[in-house]
């Protein structure tokens, strides 16, 4: 097999394992978040810690990749996530018990990171020691397949079948694409060299470019936590729009799907850190457009938007951090992936506490809101600077 031939495969088995990983383990909670309000004993206030325990364990394991060194390590850790993101997604299934939930949460956000930061390493990895351009625009669009998949079969289960048997049915598709993921990403081999003889040095930027750049992402992620959570249920609570929040979630996945690969293009045009904060601007307008009411169609507009915005912030991030250090992308990936995680613990948990007390989501988008802003604005200023100018 040629190595363009094998580079298919390479990134198709990141994109199943973001389907598996992040689409369905992480996020088929958020438009089942309003069947089981229905249908199970989970409140709102817990919905909202749910999602911050999620968060906690994608911190935990954006700490745990960070340290790793070892690309076989990594590649282990890896595989060992695929069959966590399968499991957990059984396990919310089992009881209508918060606590097991909640340990569901946890787990997940461990497997979350396997596909975000530990897929997305050793996809970029290969490219990179293979002599491929090391874009991975395609990898994250399984980010998107993944909700646009995990919203349908909500969506055409939910009439059929109890809140429970959804799970299970998540769960069976789950493990089927883990296998074809398992099988198809080649394990990796420890070399500091591409197969040209090309050795991949790194080029990190200044540590203080570096904390203010973690600020921005720190910002940014308390705006991707409160929509990906609540926003089916927000769009829910519109005048006449009862019925529409899984909808929703499947545009945000439909805006996901070509996301990264559109911003990879734009990056080549006017490079990343400006390309970054176009995107931000993105998600910033299609965040304020959930909450507008009297027009339907202005907050479908908005999922479109939110999904390509979240998809696309994190894929070029990520780039950056594999341009910066090409022969150990995870390292900066970890780093910056902390402070994302960090504001997504708070965010939720705010937002369901502030829901359940005003019968509102608007105090945690108005939140979510002024976050992206503050990131954008921080992001402008990062991208007149020389640091921004070698990625």
């Amino acid at each position: 097999m040629s190595y363009s031939q094998q580079r298919i495969k390479v990134i198709v088995a990141g994109i199943l394992s973001l389907v598996v990983m992040v689409g369905i383990a992480r996020f088929a909670y958020t438009p089942m978040i309003p069947i089981m309000f229905d249908q199970s004993s989970l409140s709102i206030a817990e919905s909202g810690w749910l999602a911050a325990i999620n968060y906690l364990g994608y911190l935990l394991g954006a700490v745990i990749t960070a340290r790793i060194k070892s690309i076989e390590y990594k590649d282990k850790l890896f595989r060992m996530a695929l069959i966590v993101g399968v499991i957990t997604t059984a396990m919310m299934g089992i009881a209508d018990n918060v606590w097991l939930w909640a340990i569901s949460r946890f787990f997940a956000g461990l497997s979350a990171t396997g596909g975000m930061l530990l897929a997305s390493a050793l996809v970029m990895h290969w490219l990179v020691k293979h002599d491929f351009r090391p874009e991975i625009g395609l990898h994250f669009s399984g980010m998107g397949f993944g909700i646009v998949l995990c919203a349908v079969l909500v969506e055409y289960t939910h009439d059929v079948v109890p809140w429970h048997e959804q799970w299970y049915w998540l769960t069976l598709v789950s493990a089927l694409l883990s296998a074809w993921a398992w099988i198809w990403l080649p394990k990796a081999t420890t070399s500091s060299a591409s197969k040209s003889g090309n050795v991949m040095q790194d080029q990190p930027p200044s540590k203080p470019f570096l904390r203010v750049f973690q600020l921005a992402y720190f910002f940014s992620g308390i705006g991707y936590a409160v929509s990906a959570t609540y926003i089916s249920a927000t769009i829910q609570t519109l005048p006449g729009m009862q019925d529409d929040g899984v909808f929703a979630f499947v545009l945000v996945g439909i805006g996901a799907i070509p996301a990264a690969f559109i911003c990879d293009r734009i990056a080549r045009s006017i490079g990343l850190f400006k390309a970054l904060s176009l995107t931000l601007f993105v998600k910033l307008i299609g965040i304020s457009l959930t909450i507008v009411s009297g027009f339907p169609l202005l907050p479908m507009v908005g999922a479109i938007l939110f999904g390509f915005g979240f998809v696309g912030i994190v894929n070029i991030v990520l780039t950056i951090a594999g341009r910066y250090y090409p022969s150990m992308p995870a390292k900066m990936m970890g780093i910056m992936t902390i402070s994302y995680g960090v504001s997504q613990i708070i965010a939720p948990a705010v937002t369901g506490y502030l829901a359940e007390v005003s019968g509102s989501y608007l105090g945690g988008t108005l939140l979510a809101i002024a976050s992206v802003a503050v990131s954008l604005s921080i992001m402008l200023y990062l991208s007149t600077k020389p640091e921004a100018k070698i990625v």
